[in-house]
């Protein structure tokens, strides 16, 4: 069978879940036709940096071998390796932006200087996620050493910038507009024999609008008064509970979390608040919890960065850099508000107040 074949059906194995299988067949591939390929993916599979130094040797030239060589490096802290892999790789394929961010990686994580990483600024768009996600480890876990109370970047949507931005943005806007006209014509109608929920739901109404407009503080202000004014009223709950949850309220923001379960009596439904619940165990510090119901959101979640990243940080307080920089390439590869770039600033700032 050709080497194609094999890792085709590897690969196969790997994504039904059978990853001791795929691992099988590649090994006794490799055995009987050694090939930097198959040592590659065997790497991948069983992230041991043996496999990555198996292919480097089968294929001397093989520039992938030693670009996956010294990422595995740098994910297990063995910096003067990955730095040493890089700089060997570079001198086959100069312009490998990848292997140029992970030798300014390692330069950086052996001098402590980010003058190494600020250099390769421009070159990080275009490497490889697992790249991105290795610098995305180095910056948090530096930020987390100069601001203990740091618990990485905030929930937000991506805007994008320039003229598109500004079309889109007036397009957000007067959707917001639209939105609160249709939902509060409806209201009226809805409730016009109950003139307390009327009230009630106009006020979210109100807020929602808002909050879509960018002015949080009012809005959570009036998403209290609408829960004053109607006990019952579970999208005010939900919204203070998430707005809570946002803004280093986790206490209030359980509060309020809870006061929706009893709202919804038996309607409550405890997955659809895997992420909301993750949100609130996360901003009281309460991390394995957090873990545990972020992995639950998973599913409900595909597209949002936020749940990713923040078992990427998860995992870098376990110390587990493979697993963080596993969840941050899901993070990056998602739309997100320019996350590395504001991380690198981040750290810019406060290595500055440092000084250093």
């Amino acid at each position: 069978m050709s080497s194609a074949r094999i890792i085709r059906k590897a690969a196969s194995l790997a994504g039904s879940g059978k990853a001791d299988d795929a691992g099988a067949v590649l090994s006794g591939a490799a055995v009987e036709s050694p090939s930097g390929r198959l040592f590659i993916r065997l790497g991948l599979i069983s992230k041991s940096a043996e496999q990555f130094r198996a292919a480097v040797k089968a294929d001397t030239a093989n520039r992938a071998a030693r670009y996956f060589l010294a990422a595995n490096l740098a994910s297990a802290g063995d910096w003067e390796n990955a730095l040493k892999t890089a700089e060997e790789g570079l001198a086959f394929s100069p312009s490998n932006i990848s292997l140029g961010v992970l030798r300014a990686l390692s330069k950086y994580k052996l001098s402590g200087d980010l003058k190494y990483l600020l250099e390769a600024e421009t070159m990080l768009p275009a490497a490889t996620l697992r790249a991105q996600a290795l610098v995305l480890c180095a910056l948090e876990e530096r930020i987390s050493a100069l601001a203990t109370d740091d618990k990485g970047s905030a929930e937000r949507e991506h805007h994008i910038g320039g003229p598109f931005g500004w079309i889109f943005g007036g397009l957000d806007g007067m959707a917001a507009w639209i939105h609160w006209a249709a939902a509060s014509a409806m209201n009226v109608m809805r409730n016009l024999a109950k003139p307390s929920k009327m009230r009630g739901d106009g006020m979210v109404i109100q807020a929602d609008r808002l909050y879509a407009h960018g002015n949080k503080a009012d809005a959570f202000e009036l998403y209290k008064k609408a829960l004053a004014s109607d006990r019952q009223n579970a999208l005010a709950a939900e919204s203070l509970a998430v707005h809570c949850s946002q803004n280093g309220m986790p206490e209030e923001a359980a509060q309020y979390l809870k006061r929706l379960e009893n709202i919804l009596g038996d309607s409550f439904e405890h997955d659809q608040f895997s992420k909301l619940k993750a949100d609130i165990a996360y901003a009281g510090n309460r991390f394995d919890e957090a873990a545990n119901l972020y992995e639950a959101a998973r599913g409900q979640s595909r597209l949002d960065w936020i749940i990713p990243y923040r078992l990427g940080l998860l995992n870098l307080r376990g110390k587990d850099r493979h697993g963080a920089a596993d969840r941050f390439c899901e993070a990056l590869s998602l739309i997100n508000p320019g996350l590395l770039n504001e991380r690198l600033a981040l750290l810019g700032s406060l290595s500055r107040k440092a000084g250093g």
